[in-house]
């Protein structure tokens, strides 16, 4: 089902950019913002009827309460304190400040996510095949 569900994810980053242009030239910006504004109240909104579970808070290794903003700084601590792991995020920095300046090749990487989606979907690796 993942497989399937990438290729959509693919078809969207390949229509995306082709039909923002279209709207561009062919509707005001006021009527671009509205779409945007529609469908994120089509997708918050929902969250008002709907009760989301709040699992307890945890307490760290200290006996105090943890934070997002420690739990944030402890990651960043532990990706510092891994040089491998650091040239990994710098590389994936560059690596997505360079794919993503070129729409082109984002369309290439969204041809790419179809086809290994729909692969993955009908080949179906849910399990280890070596």
């Amino acid at each position: 089902m993942s497989g399937f569900n990438m290729s959509l994810q693919g078809f969207v980053s390949i229509l995306a950019p082709p039909l923002g242009a279209l709207l561009f030239e062919t509707v005001p910006i006021a009527f671009i913002l509205a779409i945007d504004v529609a469908t994120a109240v089509l997708a918050i909104g929902p969250l008002v009827f709907i009760a989301v579970p709040q699992p307890p808070r945890a307490p760290d290794a200290e006996g105090g309460w943890r934070s997002v903003l420690g739990d944030m700084k402890e990651g960043m601590q532990s990706v510092w304190d891994y040089y491998g792991l650091r040239i990994i995020m710098g590389m994936s920095m560059i690596i997505n400040l360079v794919i993503n300046a070129c729409a082109y090749l984002q369309s290439a990487g969204g041809i790419g996510m179809i086809i290994g989606g729909l692969v993955l979907g009908v080949w179906g690796a849910s399990r280890t095949r070596w």
